[in-house]
């Protein structure tokens, strides 16, 4: 075996994970990868490292708030704080930065491209208006057969008698005031059973068998033009303002 040459060592740096972006397209459902879309903090001049999931990842970042920024022509920007901490490591002494993962929905501009299957909600609104619509139809809705909350997350059994595949997508359910509660089904907990945990732990109970419809999302622009692509759209949908 040949010595070691020096010529081709690599320089081995650790790095620790700071914040973790994930971008999802609203309408699929799905982490968005629409070309030019960037990800940036605030402050910070380090680019970070794009997985090929889809995932923008930022090492290193000091201990604070940060400001995180996401921008494509496709879609609206959106703007989050985040809190960098850390907490107490095995080595004595020393300190570990927790982890931050951030999701983050974005909303279709006029820019998207809309499939052909797909309806168009439009309309005006005042500049910056979030508008939603909520699908009440059997074609598009799910049932909860259960709902509880464990260890701060809230988990659900879901049935769909039209195979609907609920993950990603947003749905919603009245709270006590009457006001409109969306949730977003994040993964699914058990194989074989339809048991997922979602985005938002809800403060109404559930009944069995309860209704849940889809909802979109959009956002009127800086010309208060609405452009809201909705996959086979419901004959009694509600357009509603949320924001």
């Amino acid at each position: 075996m040949s010595d070691f040459n020096e010529e081709y060592a690599l320089k081995i740096t650790r790095r620790e994970v700071s914040l973790v972006v994930c971008p999802i397209d609203t309408f699929t459902g799905m982490m968005a990868y629409a070309e030019g879309l960037r990800v940036w903090v605030e402050g910070l001049s380090a680019r970070p490292v794009v997985k090929p999931t889809g995932e923008f990842v930022f090492f290193d970042l000091p201990v604070g708030t940060w400001q995180v920024h996401v921008e494509s022509k496709l879609f609206f920007e959106e703007i989050r704080d985040v809190e960098v901490e850390e907490e107490a490591s095995r080595e004595k002494g020393s300190t570990l930065k927790i982890p931050n993962m951030l999701t983050i929905r974005l909303i279709p501009t006029r820019r998207y491209g809309v499939p052909p299957d797909t309806k168009l909600v439009t309309g005006y609104y005042p500049p910056g208006t979030g508008v939603y619509v909520t699908q009440k139809d059997n074609n598009t809705g799910i049932k909860s057969m259960s709902y509880e909350e464990i260890e701060g997350n809230a988990q659900m059994v879901i049935y769909s008698a039209y195979a609907l595949n609920p993950m990603g997508k947003e749905f919603g359910v009245l709270d006590q005031e009457g006001e409109m509660k969306c949730f977003v089904v994040v993964k699914k907990i058990e194989k074989g059973v339809n048991l997922y945990r979602i985005s938002t732990l809800l403060t109404k109970p559930l009944i069995r068998g309860q209704a849940l419809y889809l909802v979109s999302r959009g956002r009127a622009d800086s010309t208060g033009y609405l452009f809201l692509p909705v996959k086979n759209i419901a004959k009694n949908a509600e357009v509603r303002v949320w924001d």
